[in-house]
């Protein structure tokens, strides 16, 4: 079982509920808090002890963000603006995790002054803290470990074309000579990609770390915190296999982090987003394209650029519910979804096995709870869905859908 992800009939009962919320005339998105909070919980079960910090790129919304520090997680942050967020959903100040690569120097003198874990990702940033008062705040280095690549190399953040961290191959001694000199580096950290990374990359990349940990404090360094960022991916295709959470977790655990006395840390957003949430949209239209049914959406390439964009690589799946939520059946057909904007490329899938779709229907786009609204495209100016949270038999408006004079200002 892979807990956290909803099966076809739990997406059934979840649109018939939000209809009785809203009445979906173009889409919504839904989010399962029951299914986020069976992740969190099978990873506290998984990692006992670790400070998990939620990466906030994978949802910003805030209430959402705001349910996970309300269930004891820490938020993880790639720019200044999440920062604001994870402060307005409430996460205390020494859970707040800072590892943007691009921080300027007042966003480092903010997150140093407010007591967070901030993570230089080059000597450069680490020169200017070194200048800065540190005391309040757990600092570290983010290191690259060099291990073998994903199956997605646009989100693979280790190797050579890698941008992210130190190339611990090119400036392993550097490193240990940093933590020598700079008492206040006491945290480690790596992250080597999420999505398509195999086991053994996230395996050992948290070997390297750990023996480069054992090398720091080998030449006089203190580690307090070992951060191995996130990393789990999770199942888009039907027929894939969840991670295996069991495996990581025991081979972790041989590691010896906790007998070295350091607090291990976990970024997961993906793992715990992804399938908990869904996006619900009437059909907009129907028509003959390439001589297969056309099922034009209210989302499209706006919700999921990558799927439009880079579609060998990034897979939804598609669910068809008739208008009052009940899945359909029947023979299936070639069929294509595209989105509402305007370009070619706005396309969910061609060819898709689906059955037989009406204008009325409803369909499901599945695993849109990670990477989805963060990313939402302003082509064409469409507002962003509403965003429904449901927890127990109860909804929760977590965000309105935007408005026209909503853009209007956003461009004004």
């Amino acid at each position: 079982m892979d807990e956290g992800r909803l099966d076809r009939e739990a997406l059934a009962r979840l649109a018939v509920g939000v209809l009785t919320v809203d009445p979906v005339e173009r889409a919504v998105l839904v989010h399962d808090l029951d299914s986020v909070d069976a992740r969190l919980t099978r990873l506290a079960t998984a990692a006992p002890g670790a400070d998990i910090a939620v990466a906030v790129k994978a949802n910003p919304l805030v209430g959402l963000l705001r349910h996970c520090v309300d269930r004891g997680t820490g938020l993880e942050c790639a720019s200044h603006e999440e920062v604001a967020l994870a402060r307005a959903a409430g996460c205390s100040a020494g859970r707040i995790v800072v590892d943007g690569p691009a921080k300027t120097h007042a966003e480092l003198v903010d997150a140093l002054a407010a007591g967070h874990v901030v993570h230089a990702d080059r000597f450069g940033e680490l020169e200017a803290m070194s200048k800065l008062d540190t005391s309040r705040a757990l600092v570290g280095l983010r290191i690259d470990p060099g291990v073998a690549p994903g199956a997605i190399p646009d989100t693979t953040t280790t190797g050579p074309s890698s941008q992210f961290g130190i190339d611990l191959s090119r400036h392993r001694a550097s490193v240990i000579e940093a933590y020598r000199r700079h008492a206040f580096l006491k945290s480690l950290h790596v992250h080597v990609g999420s999505q398509g990374m195999p086991m053994r990359s996230l395996l050992d990349a948290a070997e390297a770390a750990v023996a480069l940990g054992d090398a720091i404090e080998r030449a006089g360094g203190r580690l307090s915190s070992l951060d191995l960022g996130g990393g789990f991916p999770v199942v888009y295709r039907p027929g894939d296999a969840p991670f295996a959470l069991d495996a990581w977790s025991d081979a972790i655990r041989c590691l010896g982090i906790d007998a070295r006395g350091w607090a291990l840390r976990l970024e997961p957003g993906r793992w715990i987003h992804a399938g908990a949430g869904f996006a619900l949209s009437r059909v907009a239209g129907i028509k003959e394209v390439g001589g297969e049914p056309a099922v034009i959406l209210h989302v499209g390439a706006d919700l999921l650029p990558r799927r439009a964009l880079r579609p060998d690589l990034w897979f939804h799946e598609i669910v068809v519910l008739d208008e009052q939520g009940a899945l359909k059946e029947g023979s299936l057909r070639p069929t294509t979804v595209v989105g509402p904007l305007c370009f070619s490329g706005d396309r969910l899938g061609v060819s898709m096995p689906l059955p037989r779709v009406e204008e009325g229907d409803l369909v499901v786009v599945r695993d849109v709870g990670a990477y989805a609204m963060g990313l939402w495209s302003r082509h064409c100016s469409r507002g962003m869905p509403p965003v429904w949270g449901h927890q127990g038999g109860r909804w929760n408006l977590l965000r309105r859908g935007e408005r026209p004079e909503d853009i209007v200002a956003f461009w004004s």
